[in-house]
């Protein structure tokens, strides 16, 4: 085997900048995901965030009001 291709086993890999970014990414995306799947398993299931029947109802009743106000904010034609 030639020279070049020997593996020396005392250089260390060195992370390059693009790979500390992802690590990065990655350990604050588990200590989130961490955080949120402790706090939904100690809450109880019907004081969960997404209490499907609750959204809904809130949405129903913001939704109107809402296209109602972009029609009235449609633009209108300069004169």
């Amino acid at each position: 085997m030639p020279d070049n291709q020997i593996i020396k086993k005392d250089e260390k890999h060195k992370f390059t900048p693009l790979e500390k970014r992802f690590v990065k990414i990655y350990l604050l995306l588990t200590v989130f995901y961490s955080i949120v799947s402790v706090y939904l398993l100690n809450t109880p299931i019907d004081e969960w965030v997404f209490n499907l029947g609750q959204y809904n109802n809130q949405l129903l009743q913001w939704l109107p009001r809402a296209q109602y106000w972009l029609i009235s904010r449609s633009p209108t034609e300069k004169k």
